[in-house]
């Protein structure tokens, strides 16, 4: 994510002549009961436990280089599959991203 960010801020200036407003934004975790997930053969306790842990490091991320952050990886509703959002996680999604984004700095 850091890459992704120092690309974009070292890269764009030169095609569009300033640098965009960032938004880290760290996923939805994995969650559910993982069993029934059509995915569980893929999905280990470890990829469960890093895609919680990812927010606070994209956070760190996101203030080392003063952008803004949405952290998605709690309160996001998730399909039973455990890994996409549902229709009500979209919602929430938009909404977390709508305060990101007008949040004053």
């Amino acid at each position: 994510m850091e890459t992704l960010v120092k690309i974009a801020e070292k890269e764009t200036p030169g095609l569009q002549g300033y640098v965009p407003e960032i938004i880290v934004a760290a996923p939805a975790a994995i969650q559910g009961d993982i069993e029934k997930s059509p995915f569980a053969f893929e999905i280990t306790p470890e990829s469960v436990q890093k895609s919680v842990d990812i927010g606070p490091l994209y956070r760190e991320i996101a203030e080392k280089h003063s952008v803004r952050f949405a952290d998605a990886t709690a309160g996001i509703e998730v399909a039973p599959d455990c890994e996409h959002l549902t229709e009500e996680g979209h919602r929430q999604i938009a909404k977390l991203f709508y305060e990101a984004i007008t949040e004053r700095p």
